[in-house]
């Protein structure tokens, strides 16, 4: 790929949150704020390590493609039985779709990830 893929730390999400919002609100039927993607948690529910997991693929300075992902404790329902990673957004810029840029962040999150068991509270 010839786009660099960066550790997308909060530093760098607060520098770039405007962009990010942009291409978070690419993903269909979701609206999201600046705040909602500089947030470490929502309501009851904790973004747990959102900085260690979550991508950003420049070009020339330009932020162009984001993965954001979590590690997310179970909760007492089916669909979320147990402790996992969880990517919440994955959106590449319109201007560089179709040239396997999703693909290349979702191997190098699979590749780099180090997922921390973390223990739900009882």
């Amino acid at each position: 790929m010839k786009y660099e893929i960066f550790n997308l730390d909060k530093t760098l999400a607060f520098k770039y949150k405007k962009e990010i919002t942009s291409l978070a609100n690419l993903i269909p039927k979701v609206e999201y704020t600046e705040e909602d993607i500089l947030a470490d948690k929502k309501e009851d529910r904790i973004f747990h390590s959102k900085w260690r997991h979550s991508l950003a693929v420049f070009d020339q300075g330009k932020i162009i493609a984001i993965l954001i992902a979590y590690e997310r404790e179970k909760e007492s329902n089916e669909q979320y039985p147990l402790n996992s990673l969880y990517i919440s957004e994955l959106a590449v810029d319109e201007k560089y779709q179709n040239q396997g840029i999703a693909t290349e962040l979702l191997k190098s999150f699979l590749i780099n990830s180090r997922f921390v068991c973390f223990k739900s509270p009882l």
